[in-house]
């Protein structure tokens, strides 16, 4: 887990989109945080290319906080 944005948000950075393929991690998860609370969520998949490479990812979010029902 690192930070580096003091501003909120939680956009996936391409660095962190390079380590998630070159690590061959399962899956990169960023989450933007300001005054404490969660502003947004991302999620990040490593994608198999037709040769079955791991080269690409794909991006999911920005999840916004849960909110209590």
């Amino acid at each position: 887990m690192h930070s580096y944005s003091s501003n909120g948000e939680g956009m996936i950075s391409l660095v962190d989109i390079n380590s998630l393929v070159k690590l061959r991690l399962d899956a990169m998860v960023a989450i933007g945080v300001k005054g404490g609370q969660v502003t947004e969520i991302y999620a990040a998949l490593p994608v198999r290319d037709e040769k079955g490479d791991l080269g690409k990812s794909v991006v999911y979010g920005p999840f916004g906080k849960m909110t209590e029902e």
